[in-house]
């Protein structure tokens, strides 16, 4: 099984400073997960993942040759996995705070993945207080996408039909049609026309092997009846904040921001339900320049809104992805350099910024119910800020993952972000 353009280059621009896989932090509370001694039932717990998961081909894969995997890289199916392998139980001392399950994944998301297996962690973390565990899920990017993601996080809970859902199913392939083609080749154009050199700001600097991490969450329903009556989307306001939050940051080290943007890059599922068994990444980017010096959540939101739908009436996404798709198809022999050249000096984007949509209802895995669901991206080359949202159970969960090295001041972006949903949360009329 080969991988594509894009699903290589996560492992090819991979170093010992930027592992590139993605998290996700769960928080489990429920009496069924301990013994009647209060332990841990690991065991019980790593079989139902297990189980569970056989289902994803995904997590039933690893590199040919492993470790010294060469491009083209390909994958090969496993014929026994040990979950003792693959899930690993950490126990707190006493009460373990947020601060202290924060720390721990901030250490266990700065070790690479094993390439000579599935490369693939779940950590976790006891100590917790109301007989609550925190469960880490770390699944190298080449892997899956933010969608593929929630999709393996929803096969652990006891609300999805493995039968029905995830049976692997081919999905059609054919040439490109001739209005496919057009829409690519406007794409094309157009995306030339929007690609620029992203303004310089002290918030790149190069990353460094160290992580901190941080969440927060926000109500869902009034960013939803605020985006109704603003006539923008959930993303839409998410980005706003985002540019909000660094448009403060950037001022409070003295930056001036009056007219100033940055650039973001967005990633766009183009996964179908045909798909949910699938390996890999089927995603598009778009690279969406946001205003941060407004100082008024509701301007940038909707600035932010005309600039996306221009990009979508344009087709960006479609010629972004049959870019892509082209790329698997033509394999140079320095195509390695080539990425770890563009993850180290790429200049186009300031931040990365992802948000996927989760369910309505609430889960449970093991009879333990799911309080929250948290996820966090990779970092690589000069952007030491990854920004990720999810929406679960009427809440917006936002994981935020920095270098302190490169961004000591991260910190502040979690602050600002929960003002700026206030802010836009109480705006009325405008």
């Amino acid at each position: 099984m080969k991988l594509s353009a894009l699903d290589s280059s996560y492992l090819e621009g991979e170093t010992v400073a930027t592992p590139m896989h993605v998290g996700c932090l769960v928080l489990l509370k429920g009496a069924t997960l301990f013994d009647s001694r209060g332990r841990l039932r690991a065991k019980k717990l790593g079989t139902h993942i297990m189980k569970r998961w056989e289902h994803f081909a995904a997590m039933q894969v690893q590199l040919v040759n492993g470790k010294h995997a060469d491009p083209p890289y390909q994958w090969e199916r496993v014929t026994s996995l040990d979950w003792k392998q693959h899930i690993k139980v950490l126990r707190s001392e006493g009460h373990a705070s947020m601060r202290d399950v924060h720390n721990t994944c901030a250490s266990i998301m700065e070790q690479r993945l094993d390439r000579r297996a599935p490369m693939w962690q779940i950590s976790l973390i006891t100590g917790m207080s109301d007989n609550r565990v925190a469960m880490l899920i770390k699944v190298h990017h080449s892997l899956g996408d933010g969608v593929g993601g929630a999709a393996l996080l929803g096969a652990l809970t006891e609300q999805w039909d493995i039968d029905g859902a995830l049976a692997p199913v081919d999905a059609p392939t054919h040439p490109p049609t001739l209005r496919e083609a057009a829409t690519a080749i406007e794409g094309s154009a157009f995306l030339l026309t929007t690609l620029r050199d992203r303004p310089s700001t002290t918030l790149n600097h190069e990353v460094t092997s160290r992580r901190q991490l941080d969440s927060l969450s926000v109500a869902l329903g009034p960013v939803v009846a605020t985006a109704h009556r603003l006539g923008v989307t959930v993303n839409d306001i998410v980005l706003g904040a985002v540019g909000g939050a660094i448009g403060s940051l950037l001022e409070a080290l003295g930056e001036s921001i009056g007219n100033q943007i940055i650039e973001v890059m967005v990633p766009v599922s183009t996964r179908t339900t045909m798909d949910c068994n699938d390996i890999g990444n089927h995603t598009a980017v778009l690279q969406v320049p946001i205003p941060i010096g407004l100082h008024d959540p509701v301007a940038t939101t909707r600035a932010v809104h005309r600039i996306i739908a221009k990009r979508k009436d344009h087709h960006v996404g479609q010629a972004v992805a049959a870019l892509e798709a082209l790329g698997s198809y033509v394999h140079l022999p320095f195509s390695g350099a080539v990425a770890r050249f563009v993850f180290r000096h790429q200049n186009l984007v300031n931040l990365v910024v992802s948000n996927v949509r989760g369910p309505e209802t609430p889960l449970t895995i093991c009879g333990a119910e799911v309080t929250s669901i948290t996820p966090f991206l990779p970092l690589a080359g000069d952007l030491p800020v990854s920004i990720a949202a999810f929406s679960y159970h009427g809440e917006l969960h936002l994981g935020v993952l920095w270098d302190p090295h490169a961004c000591p001041d991260a910190p502040s972006i979690i602050r600002e972000l929960k003002r700026q949903f206030v802010q836009i949360g109480e705006s009325h009329d405008r």
